[in-house]
């Protein structure tokens, strides 16, 4: 199954460091491939380096991609870190 949501990075510290961190640790949570895209780069969301490259701050517009078994709660689970403000925490 593949999964994918197109969201707005509402945290003001965007994806860098310490919500990077926890985006990751949740991703790695899920067996799913999990890919993050942004102005056409897709990046490996399992991978700290990989997201903070993005450069996504808080306004920029991502896509969430997971392919695997549990696709749906993956995507589900880091739209709300990356929606809810709680990455920074």
């Amino acid at each position: 199954m593949v999964v994918e949501k197109t969201i707005k990075v509402s945290s003001e510290q965007g994806l860098h460091v310490r919500p990077a961190r926890r985006f990751v640790e949740e991703a790695c949570k899920f067996a799913s491939d999990i890919r993050v895209t942004k102005d056409g780069r897709e990046v490996e969301g399992k991978s700290i380096i990989a997201i903070m490259t993005l450069g996504a701050y808080c306004g920029s517009v991502i896509t969430i991609r997971a392919e695997g078994p549990d696709a749906r709660e993956a995507v589900e689970a880091l739209t709300n870190i990356v929606t809810d403000g709680s990455a920074g925490e």
